[in-house]
């Protein structure tokens, strides 16, 4: 199990780089989650 973790500023593109990346897994028939620790956040 590998866990990965994508910081950086507001609107720097983490949620686009981790959906991205997320989808590039699942096509390679890897497990993913994501977890998201911003507590404002509604989706992502």
């Amino acid at each position: 199990m590998f866990i990965i973790f994508v910081i950086g500023t507001a609107g720097s593109g983490k949620s686009l780089l981790t959906s991205a990346f997320a989808e590039w897994l699942r096509l390679a028939k890897q497990d993913v989650a994501i977890v998201s620790l911003d507590p404002g956040a509604v989706r992502l």
